[in-house]
């Protein structure tokens, strides 16, 4: 039977030049995941040169995708082990290998450290969920 409201997984396309991409995925429930999602939408409304993708399946399907995707990706050894929820990186225009940040706590450093006193940072240095990470309708991706 399985879960009949799993999300479709997003298109991928090729990042446009002059664009980053922030690439989020992790399983819906997971408040890191939430956070993350929110910090990477908060980053690509403020800031023009970065687009977002999402994906947040049921727990067990995002760890079969993760499984699946650390091995298509061609994923660095030391992300091999990664098993958590989410996993963030960022993509590049022109076939450039992605950088991966690591999960929601790596996210929140790498925005307070590049984007320092912006919303983005912010909510990712806070240590409250704001209620709309809960209830609120989920951000939707930038990338086509």
């Amino acid at each position: 039977m399985g879960n009949t409201n799993e999300p479709p997984l997003p298109p991928r396309n090729p990042v446009p030049e002059g664009k980053i991409r922030i690439c989020v995925a992790g399983y819906s429930q997971s408040p890191h995941f939430s956070r993350a999602l929110h910090v990477a939408d908060e980053i690509g409304k403020a800031n023009p040169q970065y687009e977002t993708w999402f994906y947040g399946p049921s727990r067990d399907k995002y760890l079969e995708w993760l499984a699946d995707w650390k091995n298509k990706e061609n994923v660095a050894d030391q992300w091999k082990q990664h098993n958590t929820s989410p996993i963030c990186w960022f993509e590049k225009p022109g076939g450039e290998p992605i950088e991966i940040v690591g999960g929601r706590d790596r996210l929140c450093e790498w925005t307070s450290k590049n984007l320092p006193g912006s919303a983005a940072a912010q909510l990712g240095e806070s240590s409250l969920f704001a209620p709309f990470e809960y209830f609120g309708d989920a951000p939707k991706q930038t990338a086509t």
